[in-house]
């Protein structure tokens, strides 16, 4: 069990840094295209007002020639395709023979222990400094977004998980304690570590986590020149709609619903669409967030 347990968790600390992988590249790629972008509206303004003060011999002269043709700016910046979910297949390990005994040194299992909770305080702090980042850069980047939530979600499993195991070795470590000495190697039943287990209600094995990989979400991305509903960067439609709306005191109020064609969420109105009747609170017992009306979480 404690060599089941320990591989879930080395497998859960790979695929989380993977998914933290992919939010690095996705962000300097997004950082690259709103460069681009801003780069390509610009240039269509300094054209756009070119034309404006030119006189109607000049642009004739243009139409003729095909002279002074809008500048198509820097190439867009290709993004990262979306990942699916890292699942890893699971099933509850065998029990032992009948009659098995196990042998262990308390004093070794505490300082696991011990050192366990010390890595997972890191983490506990580590995912609130992403949260924090996460949330500054959705403040910052009106532009386009990240929906990291499965990564967030994730890592509060994790640490869950984490947290359970420390009571299972220290569980375990307490019933080696009472067959002997801390220092030396004691020898106890499995059918008496599994009643001590059961008493202090600590679940055994751990469960590898899913680990959704972060998505690009945003608005509508144009080429400079005109609204367009496709992102140029991404290729992902994205229309909002506004169904309801009020003007003066009660200019807060109102309907709206997006649709993405990139999120697999399923809606009010359907696949891919979000909207005010689709927020939410979801509290579980490893993490919460709000679900707004444009699908995003915080």
């Amino acid at each position: 069990m404690f060599d089941a347990n320990a591989r879930a968790a080395s497998t859960d600390c790979t695929n989380i840094a993977s998914a933290l992988d992919d939010l690095v590249a996705e962000v300097q790629k997004l950082k690259e295209a709103a460069q681009a972008e801003r780069e390509r509206r610009r240039q269509a303004k300094e054209w756009a007002d070119r034309q404006d003060r030119e006189n109607i011999f000049k642009r004739g002269w243009d139409w003729v020639t095909n002279g002074d043709k809008p500048p198509s700016g820097p190439d867009q910046v290709p993004l990262p395709e979306p990942h699916e979910p890292t699942t890893t297949p699971w099933s509850e390990p065998a029990p032992g023979p009948a009659g098995a005994v196990s042998s262990a040194r308390p004093d070794d299992l505490r300082a696991y222990s011990s050192n366990v909770t010390g890595a997972n305080d890191t983490v506990t702090a580590q995912k609130g400094a992403l949260e924090g980042a996460i949330a500054d850069f959705t403040a910052k980047c009106s532009w386009c977004g990240i929906d990291a939530s499965g990564i967030t979600g994730a890592l509060a499993s994790f640490g869950a998980n984490n947290t359970n195991e420390t009571r299972w070795v220290d569980t375990v470590a307490a019933a080696f304690e009472a067959a002997g000495a801390s220092g030396a190697v004691s020898t106890v039943s499995d059918a008496a570590i599994d009643a001590s287990l059961r008493a202090a209600g600590v679940d055994q094995a751990r469960r590898p986590v899913d680990v959704t990989a972060p998505s690009i979400l945003g608005d509508p991305q144009t080429s400079g020149y005109a609204d367009d509903p496709v992102n140029t960067t991404t290729g992902n439609f994205i229309e909002p709609e506004t169904d309801l709306a009020f003007s003066g005191g009660c200019a807060s109020l109102g309907f709206n619903r997006v649709y993405n064609s990139l999120s697999a969420s399923i809606g009010a109105f359907g696949p891919g669409w979000a909207s005010t009747a689709d927020q939410h609170l979801t509290i579980d017992e490893y993490w919460s967030g709000w679900c707004f009306s444009g699908g995003g979480w915080k």
